[in-house]
C-alpha cells in the first residue's frame, strides 16, 4: 500500500510538477498535491490546507524558492522543505540548507526525491513526537507540582550530594526560609551545628 502524503508545490511549471509527482507515484507515494507560483498562492495554500511537505522549485520568474522557503519557516510550521533546481550553485546549496530547507535535489537526479522525502518525513514525525513529549512533560510537571503545593506538609527533594532541588512553600515556613534561599543550600545546612551529626 503506498503511503499517503499531501504535498505542496512551488513551481511556475505544470510539466515539471507532474513530473515529480510522477516520481513521487513511483516511488511509492500516494501523492496529493497542489500546485502555486505565486506568494499570495503559497500563503493561501498554508492557510487553507494542512501540508505534508512543500517541494519547490529554485528559480522562477517574480518569485523564487529562497522566498518560498521564508514564508514557510515565518509560520512555525514543521514542514520538510525540498528544493529542487536544474542548476543551483553548491555555495547557494548551502545558503538554502542555512536558512532551513531539508534538502536540495538537481532536477537531473529526481530519483533522489523518493529517499530526501522519506527521510525528511520520518524526521519530521519523530520532531512531532519529540515535541509532544516535551508538552507531555511539562504538563505533567506542572500537575507534581501543584499537588506538591497544596500538600499540608513540608516536602523537599534533595540530590545525591544533599543540595535542595525542590521545596514547597509549606516546608519554607516550617524552616523560615524563601524557595530561593532553600534552593541555594544542603539540607544539612538547615539543621544547627550541634544536631548534624
Amino acid at each position: 500500500m503506498n503511503q499517503p502524503v499531501n504535498v505542496l508545490i512551488v513551481e511556475d511549471s505544470e510539466e515539471h510538477a507532474e513530473l515529480a509527482l510522477w516520481t513521487l507515484r513511483r516511488g511509492g507515494f500516494d501523492a496529493q498535491s497542489r500546485r502555486v507560483q505565486t506568494a499570495a498562492e503559497l500563503e493561501i495554500a498554508l492557510a487553507e490546507e494542512r501540508w505534508d511537505a512543500v517541494i519547490s522549485d529554485f528559480a522562477m520568474p517574480g518569485f523564487n524558492g529562497m522566498d518560498a522557503l521564508r514564508i514557510i519557516r515565518s509560520t512555525g510550521l514543521d514542514i520538510p522543505f525540498i528544493l529542487v533546481s536544474g542548476s543551483i550553485g553548491e555555495e547557494t546549496a548551502v545558503e538554502a540548507m542555512k536558512a532551513g530547507a531539508n534538502d536540495y535535489i538537481m532536477k537531473a537526479s529526481l530519483a533522489r526525491l523518493v529517499p530526501a522525502l522519506e527521510r525528511e518525513l520520518k524526521q519530521a514525525q519523530a520532531r512531532a513526537v519529540s515535541r509532544q513529549a516535551q508538552r507531555d512533560l511539562v504538563k505533567s510537571e506542572s500537575h507534581f507540582r501543584t499537588l506538591i503545593e497544596q500538600a499540608a506538609d513540608g516536602i523537599f527533594a534533595a540530590d545525591r550530594a544533599g543540595n535542595f532541588i525542590l521545596v514547597n512553600s509549606r516546608y519554607c515556613q516550617m524552616l523560615g526560609y524563601e524557595e530561593r534561599e532553600l534552593l541555594g543550600l544542603k539540607v544539612i545546612e538547615t539543621y544547627p551545628e550541634d544536631k548534624r551529626a
